[in-house]
């Protein structure tokens, strides 16, 4: 078979190759909903911390409420006393304070409380919000994750044919002259050969000499870019 013979064949094994690695490109940037991943993943994180925080603030509030509970007992108990019981102004005295003091503790207490509460409604509206955004997310995952499931098994079944072409094209090409072409590729985006378009090298785009394009047409024999070193083809359109 003539150099120019294979030649052609060998182009039409850079068309594949290129649709081989445009394929494979496809299939690496495949979403498999990493992104997704990750945002359910902070989201989950952020449920959680407000979740521990609710039963957090959930206890303390009952801590709070015991408290000012048993200050209320205290002052009715005072209070009867002072009402009831007391026979000398420096009992009168000691009591007044005494439930003066609870007074405050009350209204600290009640203030915490009345604090907590307010963060308590504030996370409880919070949460089921969160909660529905992860199950959407969840969704569109479970999603994204079967249309990549799809698009692999395409893609693969499409990689599979292509290479079955491919062994099939590569079988009436010189071994010299496929390892060049390989060699070329490896260093040159993948394409090893380019086709001579109005006198151009179609890939790096640079102008051939009419030397050269004359030589490519009477000359069997393998020609490469003076630029980019790729394997020259010139068609007969």
């Amino acid at each position: 078979m003539s150099i120019s013979d294979q030649l052609r064949n060998l182009w039409e094994v850079q068309l594949l190759d290129v649709e081989i690695m445009s394929l494979e490109e496809k299939f690496q940037n495949l979403d498999r909903g990493e992104e997704l991943r990750r945002k359910i993943e902070s989201l989950t994180d952020l449920y959680n911390k407000k979740s521990e925080e609710i039963k957090s603030k959930e206890i303390s509030l009952k801590e709070f409420e015991l408290e000012l509970s048993s200050l209320e007992e205290r002052k009715k108990k005072d209070e009867e006393r002072l009402y009831k019981n007391v026979s000398t102004q420096k009992e009168v005295d000691r009591l007044t304070q005494e439930i003066q003091y609870i007074n405050q503790e009350k209204s600290k207490l009640e203030d915490k409380i009345l604090e907590i509460m307010e963060i308590l409604d504030s996370l409880r509206e919070e949460t089921p919000k969160i909660k529905q955004e992860l199950e959407n997310l969840r969704i569109s995952l479970k999603e994204v994750l079967e249309r990549a499931k799809k698009l692999e098994e395409e893609i693969l079944g499409g990689l599979q044919d292509l290479k079955a072409k491919r062994l099939e094209k590569i079988k009436d090409i010189d071994s010299k002259l496929l390892s060049k072409y390989e060699a070329i590729r490896k260093n040159r985006r993948g394409r090893g050969m380019s086709k001579v378009i109005e006198g151009k090298c179609s890939e790096c785009g640079v102008e051939l000499s009419l030397f050269l394009i004359e030589k490519l047409k009477q000359i069997d024999e393998l020609i490469t870019c003076e630029h980019c070193g790729r394997i020259l083809f010139l068609t007969d359109n």
